[in-house]
């Protein structure tokens, strides 16, 4: 069970970060809750990665606009889909249709930008 949602839990989605932060969790209640309505559709979800803090997301990521520091992102997988299927999936959860989406080898990230919908798949230019 978690402490967010009913199978969401605060420290999923803490900074991996190594001497940045102390693992933070600011992560934003609307993403957990579209987490949420994903997971019910999906099964399982497994949250790779949630909350970032700026040192760590500087170390790690390339992305301008990132919006694991802002607490409104995750990089999500599941072990019962492909990552495509995941992605239409996530098409379905309507945060994440007007958010952010992005498929890669490994799972999906997923935002709730609200700047208007961004679509990307690794190794695309």
């Amino acid at each position: 069970m978690g402490d967010i949602t009913k199978n969401f839990d605060r420290k999923e989605f803490a900074c991996h970060g190594e001497g940045c932060c102390g693992h933070s969790a600011p992560i934003s209640i609307e993403l957990v809750h579209a987490l949420q309505e994903l997971r019910d559709i999906a099964g399982m979800l497994v949250v790779d990665c949630g909350f970032r803090c700026n040192m760590h997301n500087a170390a790690i990521s390339h992305a301008q606009n990132s919006q694991h520091p802002l607490g409104t992102a995750a990089d999500i997988r599941s072990p019962y889909h492909t990552s495509d299927l995941l992605a239409d999936m996530a098409e379905t959860v309507g945060l994440f249709y007007r958010g952010g989406i992005g498929i890669y080898n490994w799972g999906i990230h997923v935002d709730i930008r609200t700047d208007g919908s961004a679509r990307w798949r690794e190794n695309e230019t």
